[in-house]
């Protein structure tokens, strides 16, 4: 029995090795939207402070409604120790929280006496691209997950019902709070699981310490671009509750954008209803077994108890605050970064499940889990892997575009906007040349002499022109050849422009021939082609480039299409 609880403590961290694996072969050091702001400009910016006000201004400083401490200490720590800032660790330290939270969750498993197999489900939920969007994007990765993991610690030290854990909880929920704004919500949660407690001594304390931290997040704080909550619960209540219930649903959706509500999305909005009917009835149960509602009789189980109450009601408001920041008119937000509150979610109510049932029942539970759990972790590497192959070589393209055109016009996520992306990138090479550069991905020009650049019938091109914002069209049905990586391609003269490319993928070529993938090329590129901010004035020939090891495989133009750029 020993050699196998060890067998099984060893396939609780196969799935932790394989992500991480997966991890370095995926992650590149670039920086991605608002990399530029938060974290490239912020270190600049704290090389050239002279005092220590003026430091702990830049690291505290509001970035929307976030003081991204956590992001800003992140970036300075690893180039200290790396004596250059690389995207790749500063993305690693969100990632490595991940383990923080399995520990959390398999301790009070562990502790019930069960075998390890019942972590199995957690460890399998945790370490799987889902939201490979946030997963592999530094400030994205330094926000959700570590902030979840710090409110998971509160709740977890708060549970062991000692003073002397309860001002390491306080240091945690601090930690939270300056790192993503949800985290302000621990504050009142901790109250609340005091009061539960009927803890009054370290309530008040607690309390006390929670007026505290609303008045110092607050202090100095810059409401620019501000969402209007208020506005948003009154007048777009429909299209809150709409993206509240697919944010919950959102594991089992497959549209990674924002889009216009459709019947497609019904499905996971259905598996968000459930999900969250399930978590509500749990926590219940749960509160009322508290000897603030049920007398004095004990809490069976208390660390378990409290702690899954205090994460997933944090987890359950974090998911509301989302829905109703993120809410647009007639829009449901779907991007996969935020996958990861869905995910924990889903952890959650396997826990609720596992601490519910009875001993009979559990094993059921547990066996239930582990199948459904290893089918859902099999599907998120073929599925979301070729998406997140698709983003990366988005982001390759946009530094070549930089590189040898000096703009990240066509790079959609270079920034707010196109000349802040360019002041800012500018700035980087003037004042960062010690401590980073922008890798050299796609250095050799597409325009090579070597490699004759032919004209094809079968990639063809549209242009959808409307009043404020044109989008270029791609599609490349059947492509011969595929040995090496694809992307969308503009040539004026002898510059060149690359964009993000996708490969469509088939279940039935799965099933059939066994890739996933086809030959299926298709891309769009979102620009103005009225003025010279986003491309040079010019005439522009449009195509599909293949390249491997920064050269030219192969280059189809479309023959009889030239999309014109308008001079000022």
């Amino acid at each position: 029995m020993k050699h196998l609880s060890h067998l099984w403590v060893g396939l609780v961290l196969l799935p932790p090795v394989l992500y991480f694996i997966f991890f370095s072969i995926y992650a590149i050091n670039l920086p991605i939207g608002d990399d530029l702001i938060v974290i490239l400009r912020f270190l600049i910016e704290w090389d050239w402070a002279d005092t220590a006000t003026r430091k702990w201004h830049l690291l505290s400083q509001n970035f929307i409604e976030h003081r991204l401490v956590f992001t800003r200490l992140s970036a300075l720590l690893t180039r200290w120790l790396s004596g250059e800032l690389n995207f790749r660790l500063v993305m690693l330290v969100g990632n490595v929280c991940l383990l923080g939270i399995l520990w959390l969750f398999s301790r009070p498993i562990v502790r019930t006496r069960t075998d390890w197999w019942y972590v199995l489900p957690v460890s399998l939920l945790l370490f799987q691209p889902i939201a490979y969007e946030g997963n592999f994007w530094a400030i994205a990765s330094t926000n959700y997950m570590p902030v979840c993991f710090f409110g998971f610690l509160t709740f977890f030290l708060l549970s062991r019902q000692r003073i002397r854990w309860d001002g390491a909880a306080a240091l945690a929920a601090a930690a939270a709070t300056l790192t993503f704004a949800n985290g302000l919500l621990i504050w009142p949660l901790g109250s609340l699981i005091l009061l539960l407690q009927r803890r009054v001594r370290s309530l008040v304390g607690w309390s006390l310490l929670a007026a505290l931290a609303f008045y110092l997040y607050y202090v100095g704080f810059d409401y620019v671009n501000r969402p209007d909550m208020v506005h948003k619960l009154v007048y777009l209540f429909p299209d809150v509750m709409a993206n509240l219930l697919l944010l919950f649903g959102a594991f089992a959706n497959p549209m990674d954008r924002s889009h216009a509500l459709s019947s497609f999305d019904y499905i996971p909005m259905l598996f968000g209803a459930l999900l969250f009917g399930w978590i509500l009835y749990g926590l219940f149960v749960l509160i009322w077994q508290t000897p603030l509602l049920n007398g004095r009789r004990a809490v069976a189980n208390p660390q378990w108890t409290y702690f899954l109450i205090g994460s997933g009601l944090f987890l359950l408001l974090s998911c509301c605050a989302f829905a109703a920041g993120r809410t647009l008119e007639n829009v449901v937000v779907s991007e996969s970064r935020y996958r990861n509150f869905p995910v924990f979610l889903l952890v959650l109510g396997y826990a609720l499940a596992f601490h519910l049932s009875t001993d009979s029942w559990r094993p059921v539970v547990g066996r239930t889990a582990l199948i459904g759990t290893l089918l859902f972790w099999l599907s998120s590497y073929l599925v979301y892997t070729p998406r997140l192959e698709s983003m990366q070589r988005h982001r390759k393209a946009g530094v070549y575009n930089w590189t040898h055109n000096r703009s990240w016009a066509i790079y959609g996520d270079g920034g707010y906007f196109n000349r802040a992306s360019m002041h800012l990138s500018n700035w980087a090479e003037r004042y960062a040349a010690n401590w980073y550069a922008f890798p050299s991905y796609l250095t050799i020009p597409a325009a090579s002499a070597k490699t004759k650049l032919c004209e094809s019938r079968a990639v063809s091109a549209t242009l959808n022109v409307t009043p404020g914002l044109d989008v270029l069209h791609i599609e490349y049905p059947e492509c011969t050849e595929m040995n090496g990586e694809p992307y969308g391609m503009l040539q004026s003269g002898r510059s060149v422009w690359l964009f993000g490319i996708t490969k469509k993928t088939s279940l039935r070529r799965l099933l059939t021939n066994g890739e996933f993938e086809t030959r299926y090329l298709i891309g769009d590129l979102i620009l103005n082609t009225k003025s010279v901010d986003d491309l040079p004035a010019g005439k522009y020939r449009v195509g599909v480039a293949l390249l491997k090891n920064d050269s030219l495989v192969a280059g189809t133009l479309v023959p009889n299409f030239t999309m014109q750029v308008a001079s000022r």
